[in-house]
């Protein structure tokens, strides 16, 4: 009954243009998080297998049991360092490491405020917290200090620092005052931040030092797992009480290995970073000019608004026929009427790919 239950929402969702398949794609990426190009990287590439000649391919055991390596002691030693915090820890994922944090910061009676667009990893882990849970406008510090005004509770606000749909800024320096004035604790979630925004690529840390940092991976650091960063106080609760740590398989050696050597990558040489930025504003430069519907993002995220989910799908299909591999997202993970191709450029794009990526949806009649 419940399989069959299942099976009526996908009808459903597959009558509204809005099911989901899972494939091989081939053609020029515009849709990955791969920002710096960091996992085609030769450097990266030996730093794995090294990590593998020495310590395997599995992570083996917790890390509480005997899955911390020391790539993964490096690496926590590297980050903490790099982000300019007092301790850091390694995830099996960003989205572990959010509702572990969540759910071992958070108890009954206590309360969690969360920016509208924030990622679905943040929304459940308030969710599932138990915490008294509410939404303010996205990047509305004004309601976010009404909301605070209100009741002396312990209170965590948690934001992204690049929202990963539209592609713009947290209102970071804004959202920091205002916890500090009422003594919230804030989460900032980095994932598409990191390698993107700040100076040389150092995210949100650059602009403000939020209580808690969680730094995706798999963006433009071009690896996999998260780190959390943050006082050593919070890194030892977590390490005892955050369930999706003390309960799940250490991230493999090589994984923690590679994101080592991708930090020492930026701190060495932003050129990629520096390449990215070139990218970003050609895109925008060159939309502007065709005159496509942008968006106010300066990140390496750019969607371009379709506003229905058939058309949004037909372009997307077109695009592939042509070559080119963009974001189709659609209706329910963004809002009714504001379906988009979410557009990632990387530093690996060429002018021309750009160019040509724009001239095809400019021809389509579906914009």
């Amino acid at each position: 009954m419940l399989i069959d239950r299942l099976s009526a929402r996908l009808a459903i969702a597959e009558q509204e243009n809005a099911k989901r398949y899972v494939r091989v794609r081939q053609g020029v990426d515009f849709a990955s998080n791969d920002y710096l190009d960091f996992s085609q990287r030769d450097e990266l590439k030996q730093a794995a297998h090294d990590a593998i000649a020495s310590h395997g391919v599995g992570g083996r055991a917790s890390h509480l049991v005997m899955g911390h390596s020391q790539h993964h002691d490096e690496l926590e030693q590297r980050a903490a360092q790099f982000f300019g915090y007092e301790a850091a820890m390694v995830f099996s994922s960003g989205y572990a490491a959010n509702l572990g944090i969540m759910a071992a910061l958070l108890a009954k009676g206590d309360r969690v405020l969360h920016d509208r667009l924030n990622h679905a990893s943040l929304l459940d882990g308030g969710s599932l917290s138990g915490a008294n849970f509410r939404r303010f406008r996205h990047n509305d510090v004004a309601q976010l200090r009404d909301f605070l005004s209100r009741s002396n509770e312990p209170t965590l606000v948690a934001i992204e620092s690049v929202y990963s749909m539209d592609g713009d800024l947290a209102d970071l320096i804004g959202i920091e005052a205002v916890c500090r004035e009422y003594g919230a604790t804030l989460l900032v979630d980095d994932a598409h931040g990191v390698g993107v925004i700040g100076h040389h690529g150092g995210g949100a840390s650059t602009a403000i030092k939020p209580d808690i940092l969680m730094v995706a991976c798999g963006k433009a650091l071009g690896s996999y797992g998260a780190l959390v960063c943050g006082s050593k106080s919070l890194v030892d609760g977590l390490s005892n009480f955050a369930r999706t740590y003390v309960y799940t398989t250490a991230l493999p050696p090589a994984q923690a290995a590679v994101t080592s050597a991708a930090l020492q990558l930026i701190q060495e040489n932003d050129e990629a970073i520096a390449r990215l930025q070139r990218n970003i504003a050609h895109f925008r430069r060159c939309a502007q000019q065709a005159g496509l519907p942008l968006s106010d993002s300066h990140s390496a995220i750019q969607p371009i608004l379709v506003g229905d989910n058939a058309r949004l799908m037909a372009l997307s299909e077109q695009l592939e026929a042509k070559g080119f591999l963009v974001g189709a997202i659609r209706a329910p993970t963004v809002a009714k009427g504001s379906e988009r191709l979410r557009i990632s450029l990387s530093a690996a794009h060429t002018s021309e790919q750009i160019e040509q990526l724009i001239s095809e949806v400019r021809s389509s009649d579906l914009i």
